[in-house]
């Protein structure tokens, strides 16, 4: 059995593919074998997605193509240096910051669908603050859709996958049944069929 020495590298980790390149480098001479590489933030993309918009933090401005493409950086750097790249995602976390997400290309999720974002026990949904992030609501059917696509974007199709962090709260179920969970910020989640 092989010892699994790994290693988040969060998204405010890298800036460019000089980064990723040094990050990796110095991660197989710190003698780690596996990195959890984050390309999902606030439901945009730190790859080349059809699905999300490429990330703020990448270009300056949601949506804005840096030119590069982190994820498949990180692929090509890891391999060179013998490490195992693990994708990393936040499922759930929507957004972050006073306003709702800008217009991109592709739309952002919750500027799509404002409607998919939780709701307290009164209906009224997350507000948007700088103080915290917005979730949305896994038990909504269209965001489990759209959550299993993302998902399947990344892996290229060939993934079999288990998300062991949901909205903040760890739970060890499998694949399809995780976003099915009854998992609710606020407490309620009366969306949810329970039988699932």
């Amino acid at each position: 059995m092989v010892e699994t020495r790994g290693v988040w590298v969060t998204r405010w980790d890298y800036h460019s593919p000089e980064d990723i390149s040094e990050i990796m480098k110095e991660l197989k001479e710190a003698g780690f074998n596996q990195v959890y590489f984050q390309v999902r933030g606030t439901a945009d993309a730190y790859y080349h997605s059809s699905l999300e918009p490429w990330a703020a933090g990448l270009a300056g401005k949601l949506g804005r193509d840096p030119g590069w493409d982190p994820l498949s950086v990180a692929v090509e750097k890891a391999h060179l240096m013998g490490l195992e790249l693990h994708a990393w995602i936040n499922l759930c976390t929507g957004w972050k910051g006073k306003r709702p997400p800008g217009r991109s290309v592709p739309r952002h999720m919750l500027r799509a669908h404002p409607g998919w974002r939780v709701r307290d026990r009164s209906k009224r949904p997350m507000p948007y603050t700088d103080n915290g992030y917005v979730f949305v609501n896994p038990a909504n059917p269209e965001v489990q859709v759209h959550l299993e696509a993302v998902v399947s974007e990344i892996g290229g199709g060939l993934i079999e996958w288990s998300p062991d962090r949901l909205c903040g709260a760890g739970i060890g179920v499998g694949r399809r049944k995780a976003l099915f969970a009854a998992v609710d910020l606020y407490g309620v989640n009366d969306q949810v069929d329970r039988g699932a």
